[in-house]
């Protein structure tokens, strides 16, 4: 929000202010018998100590995720391999994966706050952040509905941080309500995303100095692009990290293709069937996305480079 002053003197100038706004919307099959505070808070009492088991998949979950590789490298090569890939479509779209947890197809309600001019850069601030969108809201000590029930709040990580923080302070001196104990915080789908990217970013950047001798640095492939270059300590906007990271993964993909069938692109489809590309795409991550077959291939290179 830009605030113009008519006429600008010392003093006196225009001025941009941030506003903070937020989103809310139910979450699909909650009962208020779901979201009961009490059993949240029966929950965490009696959960264990976390372990190195609590994020390891199963079996079952080391098979579904590798058939979603799979089919993400189908997806990518039918997508940006090319119009000849486009008769494949069909198939794909029909071989995508499909977990039980899947909520059917449905139209989410959303309900858009007003804007309030809150300063959302201390810990206090992230506080009058959640106490006005619910007071907003009506969820009061008065309100029979919403007294008692989970409020799940997603959000960037600080404000995130800021917000536990404040409920570790205000626990045992306050009402569940006032010390967010009904509050469960996680982080927001884009903060996630941008993280992602950015991590991303960080840890196959690559040396700068070694040119085409790190082929498969993002480095390299920014260069090959005729990107501005990037700094590391100073990272560009989210969208032109998001681009490079997925267009150098889209050509490696194309690439390990014609590795793996011996042929170039725009020949595939006339010598290969769906079912021969589908063995094509599981080779390309047994092969190419391998630990083993990585660092065979960066000792090589290592060694090379020495």
């Amino acid at each position: 929000m830009v605030f113009k002053v008519a006429e600008q003197v010392v003093g006196r100038t225009d001025s941009q202010e941030n506003g903070t706004c937020a989103t809310v919307f139910p979450l699909y099959g909650a009962t208020d018998e779901d979201m009961q505070t009490a059993d949240l808070s029966a929950s965490l009492d009696a959960a264990p100590l976390l372990s190195i088991k609590d994020i390891n998949l199963t079996k079952d979950e080391s098979a579904f995720l590798r058939e979603c590789l799979i089919h993400t490298i189908l997806r990518i090569i039918v997508d940006f391999g090319g119009t000849q890939f486009t008769c494949y479509k069909a198939d794909v779209a029909v071989c995508t994966p499909v977990t039980s947890e899947k909520i059917p197809v449905h139209k989410t309600d959303t309900y858009p706050l007003p804007t309030k001019n809150i300063d959302e850069s201390s810990i206090t601030g992230n506080a009058e952040v959640i106490d006005t969108i619910f007071q907003e809201l009506g969820y009061n000590d008065t309100n029979a509905k919403a007294c008692g029930k989970v409020k799940i709040v997603h959000g960037d990580q600080l404000s995130v941080s800021r917000i536990c923080s404040v409920s570790s302070n205000r626990v045992g001196h306050e009402g569940i309500c006032s010390s967010y104990l009904d509050v469960v915080c996680g982080p927001g789908l884009f903060h996630a995303q941008i993280h992602a990217i950015f991590g991303t970013l960080q840890t196959h950047w690559g040396n700068s100095s070694l040119g085409h001798w790190d082929p498969g640095s993002l480095t390299f492939h920014n260069s090959v692009l005729f990107r501005k270059p990037i700094t590391l300590t100073s990272l560009p906007p989210y969208r032109t990290c998001h681009n490079l990271v997925f267009v150098s993964l889209y050509a490696q993909i194309l690439h390990c293709l014609e590795l793996i069938s011996g042929t170039y692109l725009d020949r595939y489809v006339q010598t290969f069937t769906f079912q021969e590309l589908q063995l094509h795409a599981t080779s390309i991550l047994d092969i190419y996305a391998n630990l083993e077959s990585v660092q065979e291939l960066q000792t090589a290179r290592a060694n090379e480079v020495l």
